[in-house]
């Protein structure tokens, strides 16, 4: 169990100590920064905390602070950020409560998932839905397809927008070679996608989501992928590998590029 008062009042002390060793500097910052930095909340710290990272080099996330509450695993990281991070002055866990040095372990592996969320395409856009892609197999689905469904519609929810999800199909998945080393046959792998397409459809439906389906058709047709184009990719990179090493590697990934473009 997370005591999170206890972690908010530790990352403002944290920042009440920073301003004074700052202020004891010999070029301290302007009296109004040190004033702002004082009296600001934890919450405008936290959301201001969930905007950057060193991933996102072209500055603060525009998304709204609604979506940053939706997800528990980045607020959560940052939390621990302000109140335990070490990346500013670290506050050593001999010198932590019992409580924190008890939670300690549960904190880190909060940032460790929350150091992998990313939050895209939100500047200079206007955002119409929250989206989701999902892929057939002919195994069961699990536990995780509904995970990925909540975090999307908690999303949408947050930010008032409806939820969609773009679905590939049979046609397209027949094309994705890790299915094929599941230990099913090329009968079990056709009729299992047939199998799962029909549960997912009535899944979004019964869950109010609405969705498109993509497919790999077999001949030219604008705005659709087909497999003219994608056997041109294929011996593209058949040339370009026997350029760069050779036939023996060209035959060899000749094999590996065509076993991915079986048709079931």
């Amino acid at each position: 169990m997370l005591d999170l008062p206890l972690a908010a009042r530790r990352a403002k002390e944290r920042a009440h100590d920073r301003v004074q060793r700052a202020l004891a500097q010999r070029q301290p910052p302007a009296s109004s920064v040190a004033h702002v930095e004082r009296n600001r909340s934890f919450r405008g710290q936290l959301l201001d905390a969930s905007r950057r990272s060193r991933e996102d080099a072209a500055g603060p996330i525009p998304a709204p602070d609604a979506l940053f509450l939706s997800f528990p695993e980045r607020i959560l990281a940052k939390w621990y950020y302000l109140a335990y991070g070490t990346q500013r002055d670290s506050t050593a866990e001999d010198r932590l409560s019992g409580v924190e040095q008890s939670s300690i372990q549960t904190w880190k592996r909060w940032d460790a998932v929350g150091s992998l969320t990313r939050f895209r395409n939100f500047s200079g856009r206007h955002s119409k839905s929250m989206l989701v892609a999902h892929g057939l197999s002919p195994a069961q689905d699990t536990t995780l397809l509904l995970a990925d469904i909540g975090r999307c519609v908690r999303a949408a929810r947050a930010t008032n927008l409806p939820a969609h999800v773009l679905l590939a199909d049979v046609s397209w998945m027949s094309y994705n070679r890790s299915i094929r080393r599941l230990d099913f046959t090329e009968a079990e792998i056709s009729d299992g996608l047939r199998v799962c397409l029909d549960r997912r459809t009535r899944l979004y439906k019964a869950l109010g989501l609405s969705h498109t389906l993509h497919s790999i058709v077999p001949f030219a047709t604008k705005g659709t992928i087909h497999e003219e184009k994608l056997n041109r990719i294929c011996n593209s990179y058949g040339t370009l590998v026997r350029l760069l090493w050779g036939n023996d590697a060209a035959d060899a990934s000749g094999h590996y590029l065509a076993s991915s473009f079986i048709r079931s």
